[in-house]
């Protein structure tokens, strides 16, 4: 039997706080267990698939430990990747198919949830005060995981190219615990912050590196968007990425990951394994968090089993 998880079915895993402090310890779990050997996680990505740009789509096979299994999405780009319709078929021991998943929400969590751990091990002590570039689906999710991680925050600032945008934003994540604040200009939500969160795509810096307090952290998931003139010390999820296997399909050929030029950089790793995340307390931090690492996996397999569990999804078989 096959079970059918929509977005219905997994959204309490990514609004229960209970259920979110579990999912952070199935990334800290990931990240501590995870090795300089990335032949552990193997990854093929296959990309563009398609004749036509509304057609092109993402297909990622990862094979793991914690088992088999197949993410298909749009590109980062493109008429289709605003819809975030993306789903991921997960395989039993023998191969057959355990479950059809949405990736509507798991998609975004995988992103901003694994953010916000990052964010809870690297944040000044004391943090209080949030700046959040970025109006959209991962800044959203962020927000929701933060303040489950880091409890002490006391003030979100938030800023978005689009006006109705942020003040959308600030209006629907207000809470009477957390207020949250929309700013007219990038600037206004970098300066002073501890934390300073970064969402917002574009390819282009949104804030000028003087803006941001020393010692402060400022975490990223989208290309270009913090200046290079930013004196930080470069932070990294781990050393490897999954293993890239080529599929024949690749308009280019596989890049892995693990080497870099000049001062190695810091690795959340290394941290959440006991390492110190600052030299002191001025010493400014950049975490950047792009492509897949060993937590897509376990994450996978803990949404399914979870909601499972909890007796969401519907049973069908294939041979009827």
């Amino acid at each position: 039997m096959t079970t059918l998880l929509t977005r219905t079915d997994l959204a309490p895993l990514f609004t229960e706080p209970d259920l979110i402090r579990a999912s952070f310890e199935v990334i800290r779990d990931a990240l501590r267990a995870s090795t300089a050997e990335p032949e552990a996680h193997q990854s093929w990505l296959a990309y563009p698939l398609g004749t036509s740009v509304e057609a092109k789509v993402h297909v990622n096979l990862l094979a793991a430990p914690e088992g088999t299994s197949l993410r298909l999405f749009p590109p980062p780009a493109g008429p289709t990747a605003s819809h975030g319709d993306s789903l991921a078929v997960l395989l039993d021991e023998e191969g057959r198919v355990a479950a059809i998943m949405d990736l509507h929400g798991l998609g975004s969590w995988r992103t901003s949830g694994v953010a916000a751990v990052a964010c809870a091990a690297l944040a000044p002590a004391g943090a209080r005060v949030l700046g959040v570039l970025g109006s959209g689906a991962e800044a959203t999710m962020f927000l929701r995981a933060i303040t489950v991680a880091m409890a002490g925050l006391e003030e979100v600032r938030v800023y978005s190219r689009t006006p109705a945008n942020r003040e959308r934003f600030a209006h629907e994540q207000t809470t009477a615990a957390l207020p949250v604040r929309a700013v007219s200009e990038a600037r206004d939500a970098v300066a002073g912050a501890d934390v300073v969160f970064v969402a917002a795509a574009g390819g282009q810096p949104l804030f000028d590196a003087v803006a941001v307090r020393p010692g402060a952290l400022v975490a990223t998931v989208t290309w270009g968007t913090v200046p290079q003139s930013l004196r930080a010390r470069r932070v990294v999820p781990d050393r490897f990425q999954p293993e890239a296997r080529p599929t024949g399909w690749e308009p280019w050929p596989p890049r892995r990951t693990g080497e870099w030029e000049g001062e190695p950089p810091l690795l959340l790793a290394d941290v959440l394994r006991g390492a110190p995340a600052r030299h002191g307390a001025d010493e400014t931090l950049l975490y950047s968090q792009f492509g897949m690492y060993a937590w897509d996996a376990p994450l996978l397999r803990w949404a399914y089993e979870t909601a499972t569990a909890r007796g969401a999804g519907t049973r069908f078989d294939f041979q009827c």
